[in-house]
């Protein structure tokens, strides 16, 4: 009997008394705990705005900006603008070519406002406006564009890069190496840097730019610009802005192409470059005479009216 009143009361004295409580927490130490949790649903909720509310802000502050309003940052003019010879005195092509760039970086803006809505959040509008860009026909690549700041747009893009020009009636128009019209017309005299004028040619310039100049004679002319043109093991080819020309007039009849030079000689030079037949003689061998005959007279035409290129030697005609 003892021994179960003995564990009774054992029992009973680890039970806690009725009533009793825990330690309790100094006042300082509660207010800094409430001040650590305030702190770190303060920084969350920054953290938080910073994700989630500051495009919001960029948004609403880009929403009240005109189209008009947003500034269009683009890379710069290609320096082949910078090489153009108009065939006028030098005053008034510096004035068309000042003019030239003004349109351009109209055009390209127009083109971007066009499409660009005023929502930077919209990415469907920089797809948009990536269209649009390219069908102006004056980037061979747009890289990217991007909202900087809710009224810049910065533009990164590649300028299509001009081989030649074709004439006909209207003007000389800018060709790129596979014969694609780009979207600037010139005076008829013009010219860019030192490379011959096409001209001749049959069928009309396309409509659009980026299209491509439909023809064999062009195709034939832009081959022989080429050759040319190249910088390889051949030399400088100083004579190079003596001829003025590549005549396709006769191709589509005789598969001929005739040279042109500033004093207004014919150089009959025959088929493209690689499409010599019979007793015609390489590309080659005709440009080795124009290297002779600008060495020993200063000029690829000897100051005649015409000079024959195709066979074993050169005669006039």
């Amino acid at each position: 009997m003892r021994k179960k009143s003995a564990k009774k009361s054992k029992s009973m004295k680890d039970k806690p008394a009725a009533g009793r409580t825990w330690p309790r927490m100094p006042d300082g130490a509660v207010r800094g705990t409430l001040l650590g949790l305030m702190w770190i649903a303060g920084l969350g909720g920054l953290g938080f705005g910073a994700v989630y509310g500051y495009p919001e802000l960029r948004s609403y502050a880009a929403s009240k900006l005109s189209v008009e309003a947003i500034e269009i940052r683009l890379p710069p003019l290609p320096a082949w603008l910078e090489v153009l010879d108009t065939g006028e005195q030098t005053g008034r092509t510096v004035e068309f070519v000042n003019g030239v760039k003004a349109r351009i970086i109209e055009e390209i803006s127009t083109a971007a406002r066009a499409r660009l809505g005023r929502d930077p959040l919209v990415r469907g509008d920089l797809i948009a406006t990536r269209e649009s860009l390219m069908a102006t026909g004056w980037f061979q690549s747009v890289d990217s564009i991007r909202r900087d700041q809710p009224g810049l747009v910065v533009i990164e893009a590649t300028f299509v890069q001009p081989f030649t020009m074709v004439r006909d009636a209207q003007g000389s128009h800018l060709v790129d190496e596979q014969g694609r019209l780009l979207p600037l017309h010139y005076p008829a005299k013009s010219r860019l840097a030192r490379l011959p004028v096409i001209t001749g040619v049959r069928f009309a310039r396309p409509s659009q730019p980026g299209m491509k100049w439909e023809g064999k004679d062009v195709a034939a002319a832009l081959r022989l610009v080429s050759f040319l043109e190249r910088p390889d093991d051949r030399g400088a080819r100083p004579w190079l802005s003596q001829i003025v020309e590549v005549d396709a007039s006769e191709y589509n009849r005789t598969e001929a192409l005739w040279l042109t030079t500033n004093k207004g000689a014919r150089l009959l030079w025959g088929r493209p470059p690689g499409e010599e037949r019979g007793i015609e003689v390489p590309a080659t061998t005709k440009f080795a005479y124009l290297e002779q005959l600008h060495r020993d007279y200063g000029r690829v035409d000897r100051d005649l009216r015409e000079l024959d290129l195709v066979t074993d030697r050169v005669y006039a005609r």
